[in-house]
């Protein structure tokens, strides 16, 4: 981390020249690639947590970025161990489109 180094002296904040050490550290080594995803998701992790968010896999971080509908159900799963359906509902913007057609 030559850079990280270098950068604070001329005048980069330390965040910065850590994130600079990681660009030039992957480029040059490509086989840091799973240390430095793996630094860059706990990290992630650590800032969900902040926000009272329980993260228990890493890759869940990127796989909810690309994630467009959350569906959960709380209701059931905790009492009997097993979901169910007790109401239906969806909301679109148009209110000519059903259920069926929307799934």
């Amino acid at each position: 981390f030559v850079s990280a180094y270098t950068g604070v002296d001329f005048g980069s904040s330390a965040a910065e020249s850590i994130k600079l050490g990681f660009v030039l550290l992957s480029t040059i080594l490509p086989v840091t690639m799973p240390l430095i995803l793996t630094t860059v998701l706990a990290v992630g992790a650590q800032e969900l947590a902040k926000d009272n968010a329980v993260v228990q896999r890493f890759s869940a971080i990127p796989e909810m970025a690309n994630m467009d509908i959350l569906c959960s159900d709380k209701t059931g799963t905790l009492t009997l161990g097993k979901m169910s359906v007790i109401k239906e509902e969806s909301l679109t913007f148009h209110d000519d489109v059903t259920v069926d057609e929307m799934m």
